[in-house]
């Protein structure tokens, strides 16, 4: 094999084992990893605020103090979910005021996109806040929007006594690119308004060791995680490396949720502080 031919061989292998990591896994090889969609984040999050403009999202109201949210990430549904029924069961049982599902709903195929729509919308128990991550991107972006909604937005949840500001961002991409860094911007300049400030994503911003999952860049990581610590946000939720994870930095709490196509998911206590459960089906 002349030089050329070797080296181009083992730039595939190298750009393979990168993108098949994207979850922290070595998969067998899937060919959705090397497709990406042909939107760009701005126009994303420009799609997601005509949304929001048309269709704001409800506020919740709470009749207690303390209140509890179920969060889980990385679902990768890819028919009806036998896993994705047990997770609504365990959820009633807890009795969540709200459910936060971060990206990686399915594995992006059109009919697997239909399928974990179809079992959300079948269940209908409660309200239910959705983000995108990098599966539900790679073949449209436009199906995306069409079933799960707005990916970047705001919602609030009032107790007899406060209220907290939800803020949820489009990371699909590994970036928030910079229209929506100046919207994100804009609401933590509220933050001060409200009791916590709890930001939720699909990327994560604290990788294990050695981690090639596709993380943000190390300049805008860096600006991100000062923009959470200047403006006090109380926790950052995201999923996406498939492995649990707790970081406390700058006085904020980074929680990388486990994914629930392998069981796990987590339970969050909210009251004057916040508490967090990790559960396995």
């Amino acid at each position: 094999m002349d030089f050329i031919k070797k080296r181009t061989l083992q730039s595939c292998i190298v750009i393979l084992l990168i993108v098949t990591q994207s979850c922290n896994k070595l998969p067998e090889f899937d060919p959705l990893n090397f497709v990406r969609t042909n939107y760009e984040v701005d126009k994303r999050f420009d799609d997601s605020q005509t949304l929001n403009d048309q269709s704001p999202l409800p506020d919740i109201q709470v009749m207690s103090e303390t209140y509890r949210v179920v969060g889980a990430s990385d679902l990768h549904i890819t028919g009806n979910s036998e896993q994705v029924e047990r997770f609504f069961s365990y959820t009633e049982e807890e009795d969540p005021s709200l459910v936060l599902i971060v990206g990686d709903i399915s594995n992006g195929l059109s009919h697997q996109m239909t399928s974990a729509n179809n079992q959300f919308k079948a269940w209908n128990q409660l309200p239910s806040y959705f983000v995108a991550g990098n599966h539900d991107l790679f073949f449209s972006w436009s199906q995306y929007v069409q079933l799960f909604g707005s990916s970047t937005y705001t919602f609030t949840v009032h107790t007899p006594t406060a209220t907290d500001l939800y803020i949820g961002l489009e990371s699909g991409s590994g970036t928030l690119g910079k229209k929506q860094t100046a919207w994100l911007v804009e609401q933590l300049q509220k933050r001060y308004e409200y009791r916590h400030c709890i930001v939720f994503t699909h990327t994560n911003f604290f990788a294990r060791q050695f981690d090639t999952n596709g993380i943000y860049t190390k300049e805008e990581r860096m600006a991100l995680l000062s923009l959470f610590a200047q403006y006090e946000v109380s926790m950052v939720i995201s999923g996406h490396s498939h492995k649990e994870n707790r970081t406390t930095f700058g006085n904020v709490h980074y929680i990388t949720m486990p994914p629930l196509v392998d069981g796990g998911y987590m339970v969050f206590e909210v009251e004057e502080s916040i508490t967090t459960r990790t559960m396995q089906l």
